[in-house]
């Protein structure tokens, strides 16, 4: 599945990158794009800002991966670090997953000035009925967490997960794997 998965994996040079910059242009908003970057040979869990004109005004790639990403993707770069960028909006930053558990990371984005962060999640799913699991990556771990994260950074937060179709949870393994028996939504509200 790596394989394949890097094959599918988003190069920020690459004609695909150039058609969602045009669709963003065309558009007129400001997107926050959170995918798997492929540089080289390598994999990183990225995010790219792109302005209402078209052009990625900012590009940081995960600093730390977690968990089992770490046989997977690689590490980010210093650079990354300053992800909050001026819009038409205010100001926008951007952290992604198990970033938002990080008291540092979390502390430069208010000091940069942020006022609407995104959070960018993978899917997130409650254990199964009579299944332990850990609770950090659990769907209510991510809601609690973007809920400080707005009231500590005082600031807007916008909450992005990947969606998982149902038909795709056996090719993933996570019905399999203990993970999930069904796909698990949730709305914050004010």
């Amino acid at each position: 599945m790596v394989h394949k998965y890097m094959a599918n994996s988003l190069r920020r040079d690459s004609p695909e990158m150039e058609a969602i910059k045009a669709a963003v242009k065309e558009a007129g908003i400001f997107v926050v794009l959170g995918y798997s970057e492929r540089d080289g040979g390598s994999l990183y869990i990225a995010q790219s800002s792109i302005s209402p004109e078209g052009i990625i005004v900012s590009h940081r790639r995960k600093i730390k991966p977690a968990h089992v990403e770490r046989s997977v993707w690689g590490d980010g770069q210093a650079s990354g670090l300053n992800s909050v960028v001026d819009t038409p909006f205010g100001k926008v930053g951007n952290l992604m997953c198990f970033e938002h558990y990080q008291p540092l990371l979390r502390y430069y984005q208010y000091a940069q000035g942020e006022q609407i962060h995104v959070a960018a999640w993978p899917p997130l799913f409650d254990a199964p009925e009579g299944r332990d699991s850990s609770f950090q990556g659990s769907a209510t771990a991510g809601k609690l967490t973007s809920q400080f994260m707005a009231m500590e950074g005082q600031t807007f937060v916008i909450v992005s997960t990947q969606i998982v179709k149902e038909e795709n949870l056996n090719s993933m393994h996570l019905v399999e794997a203990g993970m999930t028996d069904k796909v698990c939504t949730y709305t914050i509200k004010k």
